[in-house]
């Protein structure tokens, strides 16, 4: 299973690569693009996964409220490792005084001479 996630998490990069003729910027900018809506889907997941987990251990059977606490349990902690990221994310923002709107303006070498 991990192999096949690992597959096609691969295989879903190739177009960004093949549409990358614009340079490097758009590039990365499609990148972060991409990494967002990741990011935004797995907060939701956990989110569902801990409601779902919650509802299971209140109304469920006896024999599933240690798979549903142990649900819980994971999606709190992967929510919070992904706030404190954020918040991290966020505080550096801060002091370095960047938008997170803004695009990244990649350095760029003059022709070399022959």
């Amino acid at each position: 299973m991990k192999k096949i996630l690992l597959t096609l998490s691969g295989i879903s990069v190739l177009p960004v690569l093949a549409l990358a003729d614009n340079g490097i910027e758009e590039l990365i900018n499609t990148l972060g693009e991409l990494i967002q809506s990741a990011s935004t889907v797995i907060f939701a997941l956990a989110a569902l996964v801990f409601f779902w987990s919650l509802i299971t251990y209140l109304w469920g059977a006896e024999e599933k409220k240690e798979g549903a606490t142990k649900g819980i349990t994971l999606s709190i902690v992967v929510l919070f490792i992904m706030f404190s990221i954020w918040g991290i994310i966020q505080i550096l923002q801060e002091t370095v005084d960047v938008d997170g709107d803004d695009s990244i303006d990649v350095p760029e070498f003059p022709a070399l001479k022959s």
